[in-house]
């Protein structure tokens, strides 16, 4: 099932749903700007981070937040069977 997120985060965009956004990139191993993360702001570091991650999940690199990448990276943070990565359903970015 594809996560169901309210609407793409892009370029710009600022918010409790970007800092999301770089949380799950950051569980992922990705690097996210240090001032990005403290405005939660969606800043050319995170649209990298996240291109980067489309790009290895065998998605569409668009450097957009859409459902598709958002359900990958629920993936990567609790696997099939849970996990080392595995989080509270109330914890989890992007819920399903």
């Amino acid at each position: 099932m594809a996560a169901r997120i309210k609407h793409t985060l892009k370029l710009l965009d600022k918010g409790p749903d970007v800092a999301a956004l770089q949380r799950a990139l950051a569980a992922a191993r990705l690097s996210i700007a240090e001032d990005e993360r403290r405005q939660s702001r969606f800043g050319l570091s995170t649209r990298q981070a996240l291109t980067q991650f489309q790009t290895q999940a065998n998605l569409r690199a668009t450097g957009l937040l859409d459902a598709a990448t958002a359900d990958a990276l629920n993936r990567v943070l609790v696997p099939p069977g849970g996990g080392v990565l595995a989080l509270p359903e109330s914890h989890r970015p992007f819920p399903r």
